[in-house]
């Protein structure tokens, strides 16, 4: 099914040559001349590029998806350059941070092409997502629970001694992007908001620099309490729990 609108191929072709860029520079600059998250990386960015030309040209589903391996894939080489105490990188530290964030701004590519979007008063076909639930009262109530732990984790980084400024960027537009979501799930109907707070939780999981935690025990339960409670907000977001139906044991009754 050919792409509706070459956003989301723009979206990949930057965010992915940025990362493919930074990967060029990490080699060149790279002080441990270890190559392999670097290789990485530029696999990762050719999946990107590749994946967000042809959803516009074959099939913008199915290389949505493609893309988003390609996403992930980008998030584990990041997290290789992660080594010993805070700051110490295998390549420069804004290379880094460009990657993170190409990274994070390339899931509203892979959004932008799995759900379709109306166009031209055209509304197309998205029923793999299904309708947003009438009842958003427990995925409210887990919205707010979310967003109270990652304003308190936020001000623990901020207020801890040593500087963790990938993780407190991180948090911060999981913050924002949770709630935007929700506010178009919850407000205007709309599935594409529980794709984001979906994206957001991928986001947290893997954004993050774990070196940065690992300094203080409080950091560490908050940002396990918040990896649950994203997890059951995507859950609460998705699935449907339908009261139980009373059913009658035994034999069926005989008929004449």
């Amino acid at each position: 099914m050919k792409k509706r609108t070459i956003i989301p191929t723009l979206i990949s072709i930057i965010t992915g040559g940025v990362i493919l860029l930074c990967s060029i520079f990490g080699l060149i600059f790279n002080e441990t001349k270890e190559i392999y998250p670097i290789l990485l990386l530029m696999l990762s960015s050719i999946i990107i590029i590749i994946s967000g030309v042809f959803s516009y040209f074959i099939n913008d589903r199915l290389f949505g998806f493609v893309n988003l391996v390609g996403t992930i894939l980008a998030f584990v080489a990041v997290r290789i350059f992660y080594v010993g105490p805070i700051e110490n990188y295998t390549i420069p530290f804004v290379l880094v941070l460009l990657c993170v964030l190409s990274t994070i701004f390339n899931f509203a590519s892979i959004i932008l092409s799995i759900y379709r979007l109306p166009v031209n008063q055209i509304t197309f076909d998205n029923n793999l997502f299904k309708d947003v639930f009438k009842n958003q009262k427990t995925s409210l109530i887990f919205t707010l629970i979310n967003s109270i732990t990652l304003v308190i984790i936020i001000i623990s980084l901020i207020l801890n001694e040593t500087n963790m400024l990938i993780s407190i960027i991180v948090c911060i537009l999981v913050l924002l992007g949770i709630n935007f979501g929700k506010l178009l799930s919850f407000k205007f109907k709309n599935r594409i908001g529980s794709l984001i707070i979906f994206a957001c939780s991928i986001i947290l999981i893997l954004g993050v620099n774990p070196q940065e935690f690992s300094v203080d025990n409080t950091c560490i339960l908050l940002m396990l309490l918040e990896y649950v409670l994203s997890i059951i907000l995507v859950l609460c977001e998705f699935f449907k729990f339908d009261d139980a139906v009373e059913t009658k044991f035994g034999p069926k009754e005989y008929k004449k």
